[in-house]
């Protein structure tokens, strides 16, 4: 099941992949239901490890306890099935707001920045300010 992390709900219409760690390219793709559940059949036999993304959060992978870490390794022999395997998502953050000069000015041109947040993004928004998202 996918889920928020650390204990939350299901994400719905997150895509989890299975892919192969051997040196045949072997992988699933699946969409979790309204429960967070997915589904993968009929697979070869291997090592495999699970991956999950959708919009809003950060990419998870199962057995992961750290953002840096690439998961567990699910090993699989013929029809074998594994059930109770879970993958946590972080959500992501937005913060919004307008740069202003020391009188209280909007600053036209000034760009906000994330200064410990290396991937963060930027969008402008209709009042001539800016979003920081990631």
């Amino acid at each position: 099941m996918v889920s928020e992390w650390p204990d939350g709900p299901p994400v719905a219409g997150a895509w989890v992949r299975l892919e192969s760690t051997g040196p045949d390219p072997a992988y699933g793709v699946a969409e979790c239901d309204s429960q967070g559940r997915f589904r993968f059949e009929g697979l070869p036999q291997g090592d495999y490890r699970l991956q999950a993304e959708r919009d809003g959060f950060e990419p998870g992978s199962h057995g992961a306890t750290q953002r840096s870490q690439s998961g567990a390794v699910i090993s699989l022999s013929d029809s074998e099935a594994k059930t109770g395997l879970g993958i946590r998502l972080r959500r992501l953050a937005t913060v919004s707001g307008t740069v202003i000069d020391p009188r209280g000015d909007p600053v036209a041109g000034e760009a906000p920045t994330a200064p410990h947040h290396t991937e963060a993004g930027q969008d402008r928004v209709s009042n001539g300010g800016r979003r920081l998202h990631g």
